[in-house]
């Protein structure tokens, strides 16, 4: 089968170094350029177009076409799952800003309409198990190495790859030493180091000063929140949750896309059980007969009364999360779409800004009683990727 080639990211230079494809080739990047894909052509302009288009700085812009040349399934998918979200808000008239500072931090978006409120958004794409055991494990080696180091600076590590056999930390350390001297408490920053400056790809940023000196990181979110079950789903929230609660104090809503990856049993169910609780039934038995059958969920879904199903609502600065998955319809790429609103959210996300997608909404949240119902649930909830 002959080679694909673009214009930009895929030009014949670069499809020219790449391995050939395995029998059972699974990589999406090989199965683009050199492998099945039912429209390659198509997709190539596509994702060239997207990039181009796509607003943001070059060197961010410069790491996500990194992404989207690599090999590693996770990397290309977690791209690829950007430039989609991106092209969902530029359809629905919003201007997104990718990767520009605000509110002390570097959020995926930051998302700008007339007569809207601005809000932020930040992309989730879901793996195999096995991946995010792998990534996670990567992640808490470099978070050991780094908690070494002591500053008035805290740190999120936001995203770790490295290869099969570990390099020497020492470079990576010095990097980060230097690094941390030079960030200023007011001012967002962020270090991104490639295979070429320390041995792998690693990619840490600054979320504020503390008042004494102290173990460097402050939280682990990983890339592009690498998730499967709906535990794995409800921590991979929690985790962006925990990073982005300055945006509570600065008024802006957080809108989380949660896409649809290699792992196709992640579905509206798994974010729904995430988010709310698992269903279950509760039957009554008596000498006679089974009956007086209840159906509920169980407490500690990260939008309900804690984990406990008796504390306080928790994670309130999550606006609210979006389930995304590409789809084929009409003959168009397109993505289907659900939208849950968290009913306690101290900054929400008004249900105009997404009209006309089916939205989970709150029409009573109380200290003792929440309760939520679809709107437009009927309507078409696919949206063309032009």
């Amino acid at each position: 089968m002959s080679d694909r080639y673009g214009s930009t990211l895929y030009t014949k230079e670069f499809v020219d170094t790449l391995p050939k494809e395995e029998a059972e080739e699974t990589r999406p990047l090989l199965q683009l350029l050199r492998g099945d894909h039912a429209d390659p052509e198509a997709e190539i302009e596509r994702i060239e177009r997207w990039y181009r288009e796509l607003d943001g700085p070059d060197d961010r812009k410069s790491a996500l076409a990194g992404n989207l040349r690599s090999l590693r399934p996770r990397q290309f998918w977690s791209a690829l799952s950007e430039l989609m979200t991106s092209r969902i808000l530029g359809d629905r008239g919003f201007a997104a800003a990718f990767e520009r500072p605000i509110a002390g931090l570097t959020p995926d978006f930051h998302v700008r309409h007339d007569g809207h409120r601005d809000f932020v958004v930040e992309v989730l794409t879901a793996f195999e198990e096995a991946e995010y055991r792998r990534m996670d494990a990567d992640l808490r080696y470099i978070a050991n190495a780094l908690a070494a180091i002591h500053h008035r600076i805290a740190v999120f590590l936001d995203e770790v790859d490295l290869p099969a056999t570990r390099p020497s930390l020492k470079p990576f350390l010095s990097r980060v030493v230097t690094w941390l001297e030079a960030c200023r408490p007011d001012e967002p920053s962020e270090l991104c180091l490639s295979p070429d400056d320390v041995g792998f790809s690693v990619t840490l940023s600054a979320v504020g000063a503390r008042p004494e000196p102290g173990p460097i990181v402050e939280g682990i979110v990983g890339p592009g929140g690498k998730i499967s079950t709906h535990e794995t789903i409800r921590d991979a929230l929690r985790r962006k949750s925990q990073k982005y609660r300055a945006l509570k104090d600065a008024g802006l809503p957080l809108v989380i896309f949660v896409w649809q990856g290699t792992w196709l049993h992640v579905n509206s169910t798994s974010l729904e059980w995430a988010l709310f609780g698992p269903e279950r039934v509760t039957f009554t038995r008596t000498r006679e007969r089974i009956s007086g059958g209840r159906w509920d969920r169980e407490p500690g879904g990260l939008f309900g009364f804690g984990a406990d199903g008796g504390s306080a609502p928790q994670h309130t600065r999550i606006s609210a999360v979006m389930y995304c998955e590409r789809v084929w319809h009409s003959e168009k790429v397109s993505a289907r779409l659900r939208l849950y609103h968290h009913p306690f959210a101290a900054t929400p996300v008004g249900v105009d800004t997404f009209h006309g997608i089916p939205q989970f909404v709150p029409i009573e949240a109380t200290e003792d009683l929440t309760t939520l119902q679809w709107l437009d649930e009927e309507g078409d909830a696919c949206v063309p990727l032009p």
